[in-house]
């Protein structure tokens, strides 16, 4: 009897053990980040270079950058990307931006990257209904409910809308390493 009881017990906090480290998982937004190396390139350049890169991939980098810290070696910045649904079925309701914020930090011979907080918002106000669909994280089933709407399609936009900030995401991670290997262009004299 006595190892039937604890067996059962084992089992049962086995359960909920894995159960927690599920939910913590799913629930979480989306986010990407990097430790990238560039050998031998000091601090400094690396700034100069983060810099060069958001002036030259965001139409005003002034409105984007939201903190220029030379000494410590950080640059912060929010942006978006416009959402246009890749399939037809109520493309008008979520038609809009994904915001995100962007921060480049700058070592020694190293630069760390971090892509994250993606909120979905409608913006086309021409419909009567608009759905945003908030703060994107790695669940699979869409959390937010909407009335009139079918699980399947706000599933599918959901999804849609990973995708679509997946794929930015990794272009802009790209496109900022090759920035980050590119020289200023910048150079200091001992005069």
């Amino acid at each position: 009897m006595k190892k039937i009881f604890f067996t059962t017990i084992l089992f049962l906090s086995a359960l909920v053990s894995f159960a927690q480290t599920n939910v913590i998982d799913s629930t979480s937004a989306i986010s990407y980040s990097e430790v990238v190396k560039v050998d031998s390139v000091n601090k400094d350049e690396l700034y100069l270079r983060a810099r060069n890169w958001f002036k030259t991939n965001f139409n005003s980098s002034s409105a984007v950058l939201q903190i220029q810290d030379q000494p410590n070696g950080m640059l912060s910045g929010n942006t978006n990307f416009k959402y246009k649904q890749s399939f037809t079925s109520g493309w008008a309701t979520t038609e809009g931006l994904v915001s995100f914020e962007i921060n480049v930090i700058v070592k020694d011979g190293k630069f760390k990257y971090e892509i994250k907080n993606f909120s979905h918002k409608c913006t086309n106000y021409s419909t009567q209904y608009q759905f945003d669909f908030g703060i994107i994280t790695n669940q699979v089933i869409c959390p937010v409910e909407f009335k009139m709407t079918i699980p399947n399609w706000r599933n599918r936009v959901w999804n849609d809308i990973k995708t679509q900030s997946d794929s930015q995401a990794k272009q802009m991670i790209e496109s900022l390493k090759i920035g980050m290997n590119t020289p200023s262009g910048v150079q200091k004299s001992d005069w």
